[in-house]
């Protein structure tokens, strides 16, 4: 069986849409048509059916879509143990968070460069919602985030680093400080976070929507630099990442809060034994300190 055209097919489970599919794989509409017919006469069932603009699944379909996501981990499987930990050798798809791809990237980059190994990556941005189907149709490899994956129990976690974070104000706030300080005591002073989606600020939301309050923004901006310039420009607090603290601004003692983000490398199970995927795990474990 053709796993160009298995894969156009679980991208289509995705999808629905043949425009998007087609996006996905970079590759022309009519393309992805040809090869769903193609598969399809192959395998003498339909496959999808087509309602305005979406194509839904048949039963066929259905049945069919684990054993493609199988085969198409298996395919994976396959070319790894060829390559062995020849990282040279390989085509590597890596999919990242934003604040992965905002804090970290430059540098991963830079570090498999000096490895000379950089041209054998590819690096996606990726929605937290999309990760699990991407691992599922190995249209990535694995994904570098922070976030927890809480609809996909066939995948291995691997922590690669943590970014360390500080609770901090400027020194033009007039937020009085005690030590410790309540979270629901400073979430009564403005704050400057990013917006939703954000790693460090669904942290900050959960707690405090388990504390009974909520953040009283002055601003949601998504660049941490400029978080930190506001901070300290300003009447406001936030929480960073350690490498932005400097004597311009003022460390709050608050146990409530997060002091730690953890960066992790998401794999399907299927894949975890992958001697290719674990050097480059090995890799990054070793640059985000």
């Amino acid at each position: 069986m053709n796993f160009v055209r298995l894969k156009s097919f679980a991208t289509l489970m995705h999808y629905r849409n043949v425009t998007k599919a087609a996006s996905e794989l970079c590759i022309t509409q009519s393309a992805m048509t040809k090869r769903l017919n193609t598969l399809e006469k192959e395998l003498g069932v339909k496959l999808f059916e087509l309602l305005g603009k979406q194509f839904v699944p048949t039963v066929a379909a259905t049945k069919l879509l684990p054993h493609a996501q199988r085969m198409l981990l298996e395919y994976q499987n396959s070319i790894d143990t060829l390559h062995g930990t020849n990282l040279s050798n390989s085509c590597i798809k890596i999919g990242i968070s934003a604040y992965v791809a905002a804090e970290h990237l430059s540098d991963y980059i830079s570090l498999l460069n000096e490895k000379s190994v950089s041209h054998r990556v590819q690096w996606y941005q990726i929605e937290t919602q999309e990760i699990p189907t991407a691992l599922r149709n190995a249209s990535l490899d694995m994904v570098i985030g922070t976030q927890y994956i809480h609809d996909f129990d066939s995948i291995y976690v691997e922590e690669v680093g943590v970014d360390r974070l500080v609770c901090v104000k400027g020194k033009k706030s007039n937020c009085i400080i005690t030590n410790p300080m309540s979270v629901v005591t400073l979430s009564q002073h403005p704050a400057v976070f990013p917006r939703t989606g954000n790693s460090i600020r669904d942290k900050i939301a959960e707690i405090t929507a388990n504390q009974g309050c909520q953040l009283n923004l002055a601003a949601e901006i998504n660049q941490l630099a400029a978080i930190k310039e506001v901070i300290k420009q300003h009447n406001a607090w936030g929480l960073l990442p350690e490498r932005y603290i400097d004597d311009s601004l003022i460390s709050i003692n608050c146990p409530d809060l997060p002091n730690s983000l953890a960066i992790k490398a998401f794999l399907h199970q299927e894949r975890a034994n992958s001697s290719v995927l674990q050097s480059v795990v090995a890799l990054l474990r070793g640059k985000v300190t």
